[in-house]
């Protein structure tokens, strides 16, 4: 599954490239007369900048919309639609399966407190280029909101989910924030729950999306418990 954040890449070219293609069909360019090659040209000039602009308001129109301006990833908006197709290729199985992590960052408020909103926002864009450069192209990585974000992860087990999301969990306990003193190690905590986990429940998986966020949400409160840990949702 490509993203929608991946296709959005190149609108501007593609409606570029469909107003070259305008010009082509309306001024027929194998039938015309020498002398009126120049005024081809120039009308396949505007035609395909004015497909280009066009192309370029409607990428700023879906960032505005679908992505959080602080971390320059996903927002809640994304989320909630791309969730809509993945529910549709799991029924049809084009997905085997589907694993969501809900990640809070520990003691942020202490963060906070003890550096300042501005640092505590800048921490908040590198947890989220550390996640970014981990996850894989087809993952969704969504800011939800304060200091917590998602992973979607397509194609991922319960299990595949939890070393995934452990690794993730390590690396930045590890890291070295160079703006917050050695003393102070960032950690997060992590609830994991999965599509096939939630079937065994018997239950219709009708808003897979809201089922699968109560369900991490719940996971990580136990995680929470007891900080720098990841928690997975299991069906009794």
């Amino acid at each position: 599954m490509k993203s929608n954040r991946s296709l959005m890449k190149w609108v501007p070219l593609r409606c570029a490239l469909c107003g070259f293609v305008l010009a082509l069909l309306t001024l027929g360019i194998m039938t015309l007369a020498p002398h009126r090659a120049i005024t081809w040209i120039c009308s396949a000039g505007i035609l395909s900048a004015a497909g280009y602009c066009m192309g370029r308001q409607v990428q700023k129109l879906y960032e505005e919309i679908y992505t959080d301006k602080l971390t320059n990833i996903g927002n809640r908006n994304l989320f909630y639609y791309q969730m809509g197709g993945i529910l549709d290729a799991l029924k049809e199985n084009r997905l085997r399966d589907v694993s969501l992590a809900m990640i809070d960052i520990d003691h942020f408020k202490k963060i906070n407190d003890a550096y300042g909103h501005m640092i505590g926002d800048r921490l908040l864009s590198e947890i989220a280029n550390i996640l970014k450069k981990s996850t894989r192209k087809t993952d969704l990585l969504i800011r939800w909101g304060g200091e917590e974000f998602l992973v979607v992860l397509p194609n991922a087990a319960l299990e595949g989910a939890r070393s995934f999301m452990e690794r993730i969990r390590s690396m930045i306990e590890s890291h070295q924030f160079d703006w917050i003193r050695m003393t102070d190690v960032v950690t997060i905590s992590v609830g994991i729950t999965s599509y096939k986990e939630l079937e065994k429940s018997g239950l219709p998986v009708g808003d897979l999306a809201d089922m699968l966020l109560t369900t991490a949400d719940n996971a990580l409160y136990e995680a929470k418990k007891r900080r720098n840990e990841v928690a997975v949702h299991r069906q009794r």
